[in-house]
C-alpha cells in the first residue's frame, strides 16, 4: 500500500513544522520503547533516535538554506 502523505509547496517555516513534527513523532515511539528490558533492543532504540535527530538536522537546515520556499513529498509504503 503506498500513500502519498505531504505533496507540494510550502513556505520554509511551514515546512520545517511539518518536518519537525513527523521527525518528534518518530522519536516519541523510539523513546518510548526504551522501557523494554532487553538491553540489546534498548540500545538499537537509542541509535534509531540518534540517526532521526541527526536526519532532522539535516532537513532543518537544507529547507533553511533553500530559500523561501521547499517543494516536498513524503511517501508512506506499508508492506505485508
Amino acid at each position: 500500500m503506498n500513500s502519498e502523505i505531504i505533496q507540494g509547496n510550502f513556505e520554509n517555516g511551514e515546512a520545517l513544522d511539518i518536518i519537525t513534527r513527523i521527525f518528534h513523532v518518530l522519536i516519541k515511539h523510539h523513546e518510548n520503547n526504551l522501557t523494554v528490558p532487553d538491553e540489546e533492543k534498548q540500545k538499537a532504540e537509542e541509535e534509531k533516535i540518534r540517526l532521526l535527530q541527526k536526519e532532522l538536522f539535516k532537513a532543518s537546515n537544507f529547507i533553511l538554506l533553500k530559500g523561501k520556499k521547499v517543494e516536498m513529498k513524503v511517501q508512506l509504503t506499508i508492506f505485508p
